[in-house]
């Protein structure tokens, strides 16, 4: 059990207000090995010490640095931030700002992904500062980032994010660590919304949790990537994706027809297309990023019905006096896509799209931190990934791959240019070990079973599923693709879990 020191004490926490007698209450309830209070840092026994809490400004203590490197852990929260700076940690400290009087619903800290300190939340906490004497303050990085720390959270206001302005952040030091919060979160609640519970499991999870940096702390540890600001690319000799070229079969289930320009979705468990209404541009999502933005054929019109059925969609366009065949095949339970414009052999075509892999709103553009591709020599293949974990391979057979990359934005241009049938696949993942399962799927099953294992379960899901029987065929039928689209829609996220 952890031995804790918290600095200043009740009697001189001059930064921490009349909320020093809560979190002396509530620190005696943790499960430690006992809770000091000291006036000064230079009164702290750091030998017989292995959690220390500064709670506001303080001298710093030349034994801290030998402290951390032996596996001592720091929690600073509020003016005690300014002490990672005082002890050469970080070069400039972080700015103080003031908090308006009435803070907004959900207010608090916004994770980049599972970490300790918000073990028992979900990637984030909201929040309430302890009422302070005087103004209401907050140390924070505002616009800048620190140049050494980790970004563990920014600032989250209900579902908006203030992704510029840095609320938690945390320093690796030999065997132990520093951990940074802007504020000291209250531990009574101030408001109907129970933020005295998160600001427990908070402080908790620093306290006698691993949420503090230290060397053997096996939890995962998503941090915030720097902002994305641009798309840098190679070339490869390697092909990466051999698309598969086995038969595209003819759709075997039951087909909706909607008006060419009208919208639709496609889905899988793990990737969902979508056409937004009036538009022949289609968006491919692997949640919880984006994999295809603004998808289309060039110079093509939709001048047929679109067929929606459960192991397709299909749709006719027209080019330059000629009939195009386009199709979409989302993977029934993996992050893989198959588009395919077919029609008249031979006809050359161009197929365009963006590739962003862009954080879900309400994450910020260019979130995930400058984005990388390689495009294979022969121009079949292409890999994207960027730094906070997705990647996508895409490939193509019956024509070739070109790139323009970005110098201001984290994005790629790709065109492909061939002659039908064109056919075009990705295979995507939240990380490479995702990625690897998608090929996997993709090389064993092909196109053809793919759509198969789509056909398959609309089957079972007609044969199994509820029934619903009406005097009026058509109020059947509504129901039959009101059932067979809901379980299409429920589309997953690692970690997060389904959600339609």
């Amino acid at each position: 059990m952890r031995r804790v020191a918290v600095v200043p004490s009740v009697a001189d926490a001059a930064g921490s207000g009349r909320d020093s007698v809560p979190a002396q209450e509530w620190l005696g309830s943790l499960p430690t090995g006992g809770v000091s209070w000291f006036d000064r840092l230079a009164d702290v026994p750091l030998d017989d010490t292995d959690v220390l809490w500064v709670r506001s400004e303080v001298e710093p203590d030349s034994r801290l640095t030998g402290w951390l490197h032996a596996g001592g852990r720091l929690l600073a929260t509020h003016h005690g931030t300014l002490l990672p700076t005082a002890l050469g940690l970080e070069p400039e400290p972080p700015s103080l700002a003031t908090l308006a009087p009435s803070l907004p619903g959900g207010f608090g800290l916004a994770g980049f992904g599972p970490h300790p300190l918000f073990a028992g939340l979900r990637d984030g906490a909201a929040l309430r500062p302890a009422p302070e004497t005087g103004q209401r303050t907050m140390r924070c990085y505002d616009g800048v980032r620190p140049a050494v720390a980790g970004v563990v959270a920014v600032e989250r206001r209900g579902l908006d994010l203030q992704a510029d302005r840095i609320l938690a952040w945390e320093y690796a030091v030999g065997a132990g660590g520093v951990l940074c919060l802007a504020f000291e979160p209250a531990l009574v609640a101030h408001d109907p919304r129970g933020s005295g519970r998160e600001a427990e499991v908070v402080l908790a999870n620093a306290i006698v949790g691993e949420a503090i940096p230290h060397r053997d702390r096996a939890s995962p540890v998503a941090l915030w990537p720097r902002p994305g600001r641009r798309a840098v690319g190679e070339a490869s000799g390697l092909p990466m994706l051999i698309v598969p070229t086995d038969p595209w079969p003819t759709s075997s289930t039951p087909v909706l027809d909607v008006p060419p320009a009208a919208p639709w979705t496609h889905a899988g468990r793990r990737l969902l297309v979508s056409a937004p209404p009036g538009t022949s541009r289609r968006e491919v999502w692997a949640p919880p990023f984006r994999l295809m933005h603004s998808a289309a054929v060039r110079d093509a019109i939709p001048c047929a019905p679109w067929h929606v059925a459960a192991d397709e969609v299909a749709g006719g366009l027209a080019l330059g006096g000629y009939r195009l065949h386009e199709r979409w095949l989302a993977a029934p339970d993996v992050p893989v896509v198959a588009w395919e414009i077919g029609g008249q052999s031979g006809l050359e075509v161009t197929a365009e799209w963006t590739v962003d892999l862009r954080r879900a709103w309400p994450y910020p553009a260019g979130s995930y931190g400058d984005l990388a591709f390689t495009l294979a020599a022969d121009g079949r293949s292409l890999r994207v990934a960027v730094e906070g974990g997705p990647r996508a391979l895409f490939g193509v057979a019956g024509g070739a791959l070109a790139v323009e990359g970005s110098p201001d934005a984290p994005e790629i241009r790709v065109r492909c240019t061939g002659a039908t049938p064109l056919r075009i696949v990705a295979a995507a993942g939240v990380d490479e070990e995702e990625l690897r399962r998608s090929l996997r799927t993709l090389e064993r099953a092909g196109v053809h079973e793919l759509a198969a294992a789509r056909a398959r379960r609309a089957a079972q899901l007609h044969r199994y599923g509820t029934a619903f029987e009406a005097p009026d065929d058509a109020l059947a039928r509504g129901f039959e693709w009101a059932r067979e689209r809901g379980d299409e829609a429920l589309v997953g996220a690692p970690g997060v879990g389904r959600s339609l």
